[in-house]
């Protein structure tokens, strides 16, 4: 499929477009960042049958009509980054779940973890934030693509006593979506920057 979605941006529309150009994308929709934070962008090319047809700060959601594939919607998603929002987050996707009966993929940051192993380091989560999350993924009818490659998908202090690692960025799908898909993988590529 060819399509990228950028989260976390810290950019507005026209710097964007310049991306669009420099990464050879045809298309793009971009939600602008709010000061110093946020911002999301999706790149599709012309060959793709790709509609907007909602978004906020906090996600773009995009139906994909291709010619030999059921339509099939994909949410990109961004979850509030502080813990007193989470619930938001929650309900956002309980919405967003209720929208449509197409076959459907959420992906994205969701700045939450579902389980204590998805974290290495200082001062453990928090249960009733899991187990908040674990409740909205039931409620949505959702399963989990298996991450390959690695645990986690962020980090910070590498290498320093207080270094955390955690699995935030993940991709959730219905059975609708996996029976279109069912080869559908998700990976982690390492970076040196």
């Amino acid at each position: 499929m060819p399509f990228i979605f950028l989260i976390e941006t810290i950019a507005v529309a026209s710097r964007i477009e310049d991306l669009r150009i420099k990464l050879g994308f045809s298309q793009y929709f971009a939600v602008d960042c709010r000061g110093c934070s946020g911002g999301l962008a999706i790149f599709w090319k012309s060959s793709v049958d790709c509609s907007v047809t909602g978004y906020s700060r906090n996600h773009v959601d995009v139906v994909f009509n291709e010619n030999n594939i059921q339509k099939w919607r994909l949410t990109c998603f961004y979850g509030f980054p502080n813990r007193s929002q989470r619930k938001q987050s929650w309900e956002l996707i309980c919405r967003l779940s209720n929208l449509s009966n197409l076959p459907w993929c959420i992906m994205g940051d969701f700045n939450d973890i579902l389980y204590s192993t998805d974290k290495k380091g200082l001062h453990p989560h928090p249960d009733y934030l899991m187990r908040g999350f674990r409740n909205t993924l039931d409620e949505s009818e959702l399963t989990e693509v298996e991450l390959q490659g690695g645990c986690f998908t962020w980090e910070n202090s590498r290498g320093k006593e207080n270094w955390v690692q955690e699995k935030l960025d993940r991709a959730f799908t219905t059975l609708r979506w996996w029976n279109l898909f069912p080869l559908c993988k998700l990976g982690v590529i390492t970076t040196t920057v």
